[in-house]
C-alpha cells in the first residue's frame, strides 16, 4: 500500500473511531458505509453513505480551526486540475450528485471537535469568495506541497455550521 492510501485509511479509521461515535450521541444515524475508491467518491467527492445520504468528511490532528478546508492544489500533479475545490463548484454548478453535507472535525486533547455544513452552502459560499480566500499548505512526504483552500465560518449563514464535541 502506497503512502497516500495509507494516509486514506488511516483517516477513513480515525474517523470512524472518533467522529462517528460523536455524530451518533448527536442523533445521527449509526450505519455510515465508507465509500473509499468508489466512482461516487472520485468523481462526486463522496466519502460515506450516511443511510442513503452522501457525506463529505475530513479529520485533521491539531488544534480545531474556524473555516473548512478544500484541496485545491497540488505540486505532485500539477497537470490534475479537479481536486476538490474545483470539482465541487463544477458538481453545483451543473446540479450534479454531491455530498449533502461537509464534514470536518478536528482531535486535540483527547477531544474531537466537528463542524456540519449543507455542502450546497459550502458551495454557494465558495463561489462567492474564490479566488479571494485564504490558503495554506500541507508538505508530502515526498517533498511537494497540497495547497488548501480555507473557508472560514464566519462567511457563512448565521446557524449554517453546526459544532459538535465530544
Amino acid at each position: 500500500m502506497d503512502h497516500v492510501q495509507q494516509n486514506i485509511k488511516r483517516g477513513h479509521d480515525r474517523f470512524a473511531k472518533y467522529v462517528i461515535p460523536v455524530l451518533v450521541q448527536n442523533g445521527w444515524p449509526a450505519k455510515w458505509q465508507c465509500m473509499a475508491g468508489t466512482e461516487d467518491d472520485k468523481h462526486h467527492g463522496i466519502d460515506y453513505y450516511v443511510n442513503k445520504t452522501p457525506v463529505a468528511a475530513r479529520i485533521w490532528d491539531g488544534q480545531p480551526k474556524k473555516h473548512f478546508a478544500l484541496r485545491w492544489y497540488n505540486t505532485q500533479r500539477p497537470e490534475r486540475l479537479r481536486f476538490e475545490l474545483t470539482k465541487l463548484l463544477e458538481l453545483w454548478a451543473n446540479n450534479h450528485l454531491m455530498p449533502k453535507y461537509t464534514i470536518e472535525a478536528h482531535t486535540y486533547n483527547n477531544r474531537t471537535t466537528i463542524a456540519v455544513c449543507q455542502t450546497h452552502v459550502l458551495a454557494t459560499v465558495l463561489a462567492k469568495h474564490h479566488p479571494n480566500l485564504p490558503q495554506f499548505i500541507v508538505n508530502n512526504h515526498d517533498g511537494t506541497y497540497t495547497v488548501f483552500v480555507r473557508v472560514a465560518f464566519d462567511l457563512f449563514p448565521p446557524d449554517a455550521v453546526r459544532m459538535f464535541t465530544g
